[in-house]
């Protein structure tokens, strides 16, 4: 399903209003400590790793999936992807077009699809189930 601009910016919004949307930037300040703490290997980093848990285990606990998720799991997931998310850190997909843009001579929507894939074989569906 893709959306315009316009309705992810009111979506960004709406979420603004969660009441768990605290986790998120609690998560967000631990991220950041690990990159100060450990620049080259932050996506690694036990608070990286425990603060992707935070998230996952903050929306989707009901989750059968969700439950079984391990730090390791976490961690693999993050290794397998680490060379993708590295181009992708410097911008934000609530940028206007990103997903047509190319980082490196690849399209920034085949990358994120191609993490997306990996995170779903993992943590499985996430969020509220997919349209057909």
């Amino acid at each position: 399903m893709q959306i315009s601009f316009e309705e992810l910016k009111k979506k960004l919004q709406k979420y603004e209003q969660e009441p768990r949307s605290f986790c998120y930037y609690l998560a967000l300040e631990r991220i950041e400590e690990s990159k100060k703490a450990s620049s080259r290997t932050w996506l690694l980093e036990k608070k990286t790793i425990e603060s992707v848990l935070l998230i996952e285990f903050t929306w989707n606990y009901a989750s059968p999936i969700t439950k079984r998720l391990t730090k390791k799991k976490v961690r693999d997931v993050l290794k397998e992807n680490t060379e993708e998310l590295e181009l992708l850190e410097t911008h934000s997909l609530a940028e206007e077009n990103i997903l047509s843009r190319k980082i490196n001579g690849n399209h920034v929507g085949e990358i994120v699809k191609d993490i997306f894939n990996d995170f779903k074989r993992v943590f499985g569906q996430t969020g509220a189930p997919q349209r057909r």
